[in-house]
């Protein structure tokens, strides 16, 4: 984790972007200053990747704004035309003291300036004509709509967000938090915050008829602290969908369904989907989310809330098409990974969930890519994931690599359908300085990244939603993380830019091979 950021170019009060340029993954995090002793990176972003049709883009982009041969890779832009769904907003009073509100960003890639309209599909209800608010933004820039649902569209409650572009190229983010008030429970400060990053997405890759997602590392705790799973759905039709939800323990065996029919553009929350199917905890499970509806696509999602804390993680459903055919995946990587103590009593743990969606067993090797080092021939240790079940490695590093310190993951399946993904939290201790009960945690979700997932010569990525504080006691902080996906030494360029496209300066990161910083 490169926190360098933190005493440079990132020293200002509002951070739009980070453009970063050469073959390998980056994330973000933004940590809250006011519990930054107890709290993770809340965002954890994945870079937004443009990939350019030509090579002749410099490596460190300079300009405000992108080229216009940009397409989308990984993450979606809306052109004029186009729409970008954000699965949950709020403004909203839940369980446990908790007080949701949301934030969303909006930045303008191309050089043409970019004009959208936001509309907000409200929770339980048809949406065939949403309220809808429009906006200009110009090249290069970035908009920050705060506490979007009062702010915008004078609504409380929950919603999804449509965003529709209408000229020029946009990409846009979501982050959901837990808002604290003066004498919470916790013994925070008025005003801190606890969040989940939301990312926007395509309703083509929405799921059909046919095709299924699943949503792992799930858990549910009836009472005494833990977690709670609340499931989130949103139809991108007019449609009305018939959706089933089938809930599993991580060793594969069924809980039972829970069933509901979503109206057409309509957003749902199921809270504590779990208890539809049992009275018992689960302390791992997944779900398969499916349609039988002709000429339906929905959006899934999961929020697992710490009971403890009210500190939400964002599980997106991962799009399942095929079959299950055994075959030896590429490799996938975990980004960022720890088991070390930090400063205030913080523990930092990460837990790597690997689900084989397959019906047959899969044999997988987990690399591990330890920080700041040459990692060309890196420590490995070989597991089993039995056919349709989950496995979870708790504290991973410590468990299976006997590791203290930070690193990355390279992650490779021979058979089977492997699906990854990890979670990093803060585990409190007894010393915490504030209220907050042992066992506690305060975490972010870190899904895999693919190949197709890296930056290569030639393309940029966006890192949006960022915020740097003149202070180390409130607002934010960013960190960058970098993992050289390749066996040759490579050199990142890393470009600050702020929300009116003004760039705040650059700066070159060399990695080693496969090193993880």
């Amino acid at each position: 984790m490169i926190t360098k950021l933190r005493r440079s170019i990132l020293r200002v009060s509002r951070v739009a972007f980070l453009r970063v340029a050469v073959v390998l993954l980056a994330i973000a995090g933004c940590s809250d200053h006011m519990w930054d002793a107890f709290g993770p990176a809340i965002l954890p972003l994945l870079a937004i990747l443009l990939r350019h049709t030509t090579h002749q883009m410099p490596l460190a982009l300079t300009s405000p704004a992108l080229a216009p041969t940009a397409k989308v890779v990984t993450a979606p832009v809306a052109k004029s035309g186009n729409t970008l769904d954000l699965g949950a907003v709020a403004h909203v009073a839940g369980a446990a003291d908790t007080d949701w509100r949301s934030d969303c960003e909006v930045l303008c890639v191309g050089p043409d300036d970019c004009a959208f309209t936001l509309e907000a599909l409200m929770h339980g209800q048809a949406n065939p004509t949403p309220a809808s608010h429009s906006y200009a933004l110009a090249a290069g820039h970035a908009m920050l709509l705060e506490d979007v649902l009062v702010a915008e569209f004078g609504r409380d409650g929950k919603a999804a967000l449509r965003l529709v572009a209408t000229a020029g190229s946009v990409v846009a983010t979501d982050r959901t938090y837990n808002l604290l008030a003066a004498g919470n429970g916790l013994g925070l400060p008025a005003g801190a915050t606890f969040g989940q990053y939301i990312p926007a997405v395509r309703a083509g890759t929405a799921i059909a008829a046919g095709n299924e997602g699943r949503l792992i590392q799930l858990q549910h705790t009836i009472s005494g602290g833990g977690f709670r799973t609340n499931l989130g759905l949103v139809n991108v039709t007019g449609v009305a969908t018939a959706v089933k939800v089938d809930l599993y323990r991580a060793n594969g065996v069924k809980l039972g369904t829970v069933s509901r029919t979503l109206a057409g553009f309509e957003y749902r929350q199921i809270g504590n989907v779990f208890d539809d199917v049992t009275s018992g905890n689960v302390e791992d499970g997944y779900a398969v989310v499916s349609t039988s509806t002709e000429g339906a696509a929905f959006l899934a999602h999961a929020s697992v809330v710490d009971n403890a804390t009210g500190d939400p993680v964002f599980v997106p459903a991962l799009l399942r098409r095929g079959g299950g055919k055994k075959r030896v995946q590429a490799p996938q990587f975990i980004a960022a990974a720890a088991h070390i103590r930090g400063a205030a009593d913080t523990n930092w743990r990460t837990d790597v969930e690997l689900h084989n969606a397959a019906d047959a067993p899969a044999q997988v090797t987990l690399e591990l890519l330890e920080h700041g080092k040459d990692n060309s021939t890196p420590r490995s240790e070989a597991v089993t994931v039995a056919a349709g079940s989950s496995r979870r490695f708790e504290d991973v590093l410590e468990t299976v690599f006997d590791f203290s310190g930070k690193a990355a993951l390279r992650v490779t399946a021979d058979g089977g359908e492997v699906l990854v993904s990890s979670r990093t939290y803060n585990l409190i201790g007894a010393k915490a300085a504030a209220s907050l009960p042992p066992g506690a945690t305060l975490g972010q979700f870190i899904p895999a990244a693919g190949e197709t997932d890296t930056i290569h010569r030639g393309d940029t990525g966006l890192l949006i939603q960022l915020a740097q504080s003149a202070s180390d006691t409130t607002g934010f902080r960013a960190n960058l993380a970098l993992v050289s996906s390749r066996t040759f030494p490579i050199t990142v360029d890393v470009e600050a830019v702020a929300a009116d496209g003004t760039s705040l300066g650059s700066f070159q990161v060399p990695l080693k091979p496969l090193e993880y910083r």
